[in-house]
């Protein structure tokens, strides 16, 4: 399945137009939706390849984070299991920027990427273990997707209510069809992986590509952080 595909619809599909907060770390405000982590991404100069590393750690930090949800220990080793790798993934995510960048993106930047629910999306997919036939269907879905959510972006007589009504609707049917095209079990999985869904703040949006590549196994554990390009 055309991950990248996938990726750009689920990104786009509860996207508001209006009141993007700029220069705050991607933190909300009174009713607003979290800003795209790869704007801020953008205006701090990172490169595409940053971009994608940052991408593919925070993928192998969700896949860890489902693995360790669903482990037999005790709740409260559990937690502090989570925990401890979830700061690893925070410090990795860090790592990838320059002194510079760091220090212009603010401390909330791993946390942001951390809070990617299509990054999570697409780590609960890998796991799933996806026939051909979902896959393909699953991408014609997604693909029938991309172009209603790309005209209620575009539709300029929209309203912020009713923009944001639309993006719902078109949200839920976007799930829908995904589970009807999964197993009884593959749902149930889904769901424990996914516990909020969509999330309430939904898939933040703007059209903004990450990573493709074949839904299948989980990733191998993501590369040591390489030293940041010079800036």
């Amino acid at each position: 399945m055309k991950v990248k595909v996938l990726a750009i619809a689920l990104l786009a599909v509860l996207v508001l137009a209006a009141g993007a907060i700029a220069q705050n770390g991607g933190q909300r405000g009174p009713g607003m939706m979290m800003r795209p982590w790869q704007d801020t991404a953008k205006e701090i100069g990172l490169s595409q390849s940053q971009i994608d590393q940052i991408s593919k750690i925070a993928l192998k930090a969700q896949v860890d984070q489902m693995g360790l949800m669903q482990s037999t220990t005790a709740p409260a080793d559990r937690q502090k299991n989570m925990m401890a790798a979830r700061t690893k993934a925070e410090a990795d995510i860090t790592a990838v920027l320059t002194a510079d960048q760091q220090a212009k993106a603010g401390p909330s930047f791993a946390q942001m990427v951390l809070r990617d629910q299509a990054i999570r999306l697409k780590a609960a997919l890998c796991q799933l273990n996806l026939t051909a036939t979902e896959q393909t269907a699953i991408d014609a879905i997604v693909k029938d997707n991309d172009v209603k959510v790309k005209a209620i972006n575009e539709d300029k007589s929209l309203d912020q209510m009713t923009r944001r009504q639309k993006m719902m609707e078109q949200r839920n049917s976007l799930i829908n069809q995904i589970n009807a095209q999964l197993t009884a079990d593959q749902q149930a999985k889904f769901k424990t992986m996914m516990p909020m869904g969509m999330g309430r703040g939904g898939m933040r949006g703007g059209g903004n590509r990450m990573p493709g590549g074949p839904v299948g196994p989980a990733p191998e554990a993501a590369p040591e952080p390489a030293p940041a390009p010079v800036q």
